[in-house]
Formats: structure tokens, C-alpha cells, sequence
């Protein structure tokens, strides 16, 4: 449950994941806990493709928290225990834009294409979302959100 395979301190500044392919982890391809830019990579076969952000306030210096050009497939859950299998998780950054991504082709049994959690504001635009079993787009709270 603890397996990722890249896994970025909350404390870092000017993170960029860029044009890597990030496949099997025990549980999430990319942890990038600070914010930061996630550009042009290829998650396969993670239980949670990638999360941007986490349990603590969004890091002042890591502007823009944008997601982008990235490829999702085959999320899958952990263990029979343990379920998983989203694509993305945006969680507590500041004003992040989530577009131009493919997610598609989960096979594990708690999924959300992209999920949003304790954000104020996000865009999401242009994204490709299919196949994804439990839905699309989940968002845990009320928020201004453009989507196309």
C-alpha cells in the first residue's frame, strides 16, 4: 500500500514530472505531494495513476499545479483488500488545470477517472475519460469548476 513509485516531499518547490512511463506500482505511480507540473508522461497499470497535492496546504512556490498531456490506462486495485483503481487525484492545491489528458481502461473496483478533493477552485478541460467503471469525474466537495 506504501509501494510508489515516485514519491515527491510536500516540501519540495519547482517540482517537474515530465515524459517519463511510470507502469506497476504497489499503489500510486506518482506521489507529487508538493504541487507542481505533471507533463507528457504514461501511467499503465497503477492502482492510482497519479495524485497532485495531499493532506497539507498547497506549497506557495509551486505554481501552476497543472496536469497535462498525460496518459492513464488499466488502474487496478492493490489486492482484493485493498481497492483502488483511479486515474488522478487533484487534492488541495491551488488552482489546479487538469487538461489535454487520456484516462482510460480501469479495471479496478474503486474507480474515479479524475478525482478532486479539497479544492477551491480547478479547471478541467479537454481531458479523454473512457472506460473508466465507476465514472468519469469525481469531485468530494462544492467548487467552481469549468470542465468541457
Amino acid at each position: 500500500i506504501f509501494g510508489h513509485n515516485l514519491y515527491i516531499h510536500w516540501e519540495n518547490s519547482n517540482v517537474v514530472v515530465r515524459r517519463n512511463l511510470i507502469a506497476r506500482a504497489g499503489s500510486h505511480g506518482l506521489q507529487l505531494r508538493s504541487g507542481g507540473t505533471i507533463t507528457d508522461n504514461v501511467f499503465v497499470r497503477n492502482p492510482i495513476g497519479l495524485l497532485l497535492g495531499g493532506d497539507y496546504d498547497p506549497h506557495p512556490s509551486n505554481p501552476p499545479n497543472l496536469v497535462a498531456g498525460n496518459v492513464v490506462v488499466q488502474g487496478t486495485d492493490i489486492d482484493a483488500a485493498n481497492r483502488r483503481g483511479w486515474g488522478m487525484e487533484i487534492k488541495r492545491v491551488a488552482n489546479p488545470t487538469v487538461r489535454d489528458n487520456l484516462v482510460a481502461r480501469c479495471e479496478g473496483g474503486l474507480p474515479s477517472g479524475i478525482q478532486l478533493t479539497g479544492l477551491t477552485s480547478c479547471t478541467v478541460v479537454n481531458n479523454t475519460l473512457w472506460s473508466w467503471n465507476g465514472g468519469n469525474l469525481a469531485s468530494q466537495q462544492s467548487l467552481a469548476i469549468q470542465h468541457n
